[in-house]
């Protein structure tokens, strides 16, 4: 493990030397505050990748609600992320906004909401947004399985994915 600053060049430099992969996780934990983290990160992953070409697959987690996913949540979550996490959305969207105007080999997952839950490998995954696509909660170990076989073999190259329980 290496610990550094997502938003520093040197340590985002030394973490992904000699990586296989790269998987984005970023978080404010409970902070609901304005942030431009996740926009910063990517705006500093893209000039890395100006400067030395990044071949391998990147995959991102923003969150069921960030981009176009916003009109397609429950009502109850669209107030809520409208009045409570429209900032950390409004970056989360603008980070996906970034990466994917770009080469690098990304996908976008965007789990539901996330529970504390033992490893099911029992769950949903959407990658095109329709009506009733119903994108609840998922155990955070079930994102981490999906994540992982995504850095192994990246079926959902340049797609935005919904992940889910069944």
């Amino acid at each position: 493990m290496i610990l550094g600053d997502a938003t520093n060049k040197a340590d985002l430099l030394n973490s992904i030397q000699n990586a296989e992969a790269l998987i984005v996780t970023l978080g404010t934990g409970k902070s609901m505050k304005p942030t431009t983290l996740f926009s910063d990160f990517a705006k500093l992953i893209v000039e890395i990748h100006t400067e030395n070409k990044i071949d391998i697959p990147l995959i991102f987690v923003t969150g069921f609600g960030a981009g176009e996913s916003k009109n397609y949540v429950p009502w109850l979550v669209k107030m809520f992320l409208k009045y409570f996490l429209k900032d950390v959305y409004a970056d989360k969207t603008k980070m996906e906004e970034i990466i994917t105007n770009t080469d690098l080999n990304w996908t976008v997952v965007r789990p539901g909401r996330l529970f504390d839950k033992e490893l099911t490998e029992k769950y949903r995954v959407e990658n095109k947004l329709f009506k009733g696509i119903n994108i609840g909660g998922i155990n955070r170990a079930d994102v981490a399985d999906f994540l992982i076989k995504q850095a192994e073999n990246q079926t959902e190259l340049k797609k935005y994915v919904g992940i889910s329980e069944k």
